[in-house]
């Protein structure tokens, strides 16, 4: 199963400001993410069946360190691109929470945050490109909702995962496609929702209850 790779930002500056918190975020990400790339990538085997190929999807890095184009021949990359904070009906104080000792803490609200996936298509005949990335679609059209009620591989913690298809104008893919420095190839972007964060606890002395908790669950 691949390691979850290093993401490219684009946008306003409180969407990078999350650079600061992305180790203790990608641990949380990185599950249900290589849940996404099993299931597609079982999926598109299937589609393409008598092949002989056993990998047609994989989470990694749309370039490498060099610049150069890192997707694999012969298969479908999927990139996390941009990690952004859905605001609406976010709580504005923080939450105070007792401990078992009686120690009263605190959480800072929570964040909910909002993935921007990149499946980039690398076939030499271009029409098999095209084929993979609408069997991408093909697939979050009939599965765009996952639970660990239906699907016990997904962390317990995690109450839905629901994606959603990008919406993009020309002047929006060039810029992204600019960032990343490399060529357009067929490719579409996925909204996935996911995450909320619940920063340190703090006593009301100021101490820390707990160094970090992590919470997911998901988000509509």
């Amino acid at each position: 199963m691949s390691a979850l790779p290093g993401s490219s930002f684009y946008g306003s500056a409180p969407q990078c400001a999350y650079q600061t918190k992305l180790v203790g975020v990608f641990g949380l990400l990185e599950k249900p993410l290589q849940f996404i790339e099993s299931s597609l990538n079982n999926y598109l085997r299937l589609r393409n069946r008598g092949t002989g190929h056993d990998t047609y999807l994989e989470l990694t890095d749309i370039v490498d360190d060099q610049g150069k184009f890192a997707v694999a021949q012969s298969t479908v990359g999927m990139s996390l691109i941009n990690i952004e904070e859905e605001k609406v009906n976010r709580a504005q104080l923080r939450e105070v929470i007792r401990g078992e000792d009686g120690a009263v803490g605190y959480a800072n609200p929570e964040i909910r945050l909002q993935l921007h996936l990149l499946f980039v298509a690398n076939f030499k005949d271009h029409d098999d490109s095209v084929k993979n990335i609408s069997a991408v679609i093909s697939f979050f059209q009939s599965n765009n909702v996952f639970t660990p009620a239906k699907h016990p591989e997904l962390d317990e913690n995690i109450e839905k995962i629901v994606f959603e298809l990008g919406s993009y104008g020309f002047e929006q893919l060039s810029y992204i496609w600019g960032i990343l420095g490399t060529n357009y190839r067929p490719s579409v972007i996925y909204k996935m929702r996911l995450i909320t964060i619940q920063e340190a606890l703090q006593q009301r002395g100021g101490a820390i209850i707990d160094k970090t908790t992590f919470k997911g669950k998901g988000i509509l």
